[in-house]
């Protein structure tokens, strides 16, 4: 299993992910899997918790927007996640 360090932090304390980067272009993970949080690679080792993001998924299942917080107390920007969603259409 893939673990990433210092991707996101929480009060400028580095954290590590657990899974594989999602990105752009690439297919998206398969929602039946049982954990998405190590599909899309946003599981906190240190904290057991899930990282704030933002996936947007078209209709052939590619990822085309991803957000990924960096400090895990900071909101998605949501406007841009929006966005993202919009130009699909």
């Amino acid at each position: 299993m893939t673990e990433r360090a210092g991707v996101i932090t929480m009060k400028g304390n580095p954290l590590t992910l657990i899974g594989e980067e999602v990105c752009v272009g690439r297919k998206a993970p398969d929602f039946t899997v049982v954990d998405n949080s190590l599909a899309y690679g946003v599981l906190i080792k240190e904290l057991r918790l899930l990282a704030r993001a933002v996936f947007v998924v078209d209709r052939e299942g590619v990822i085309r927007y991803t957000q990924l917080v960096k400090e895990i107390a900071t909101e998605p920007d949501y406007a841009a996640a929006l966005d993202a969603v919009r130009k699909l259409a």
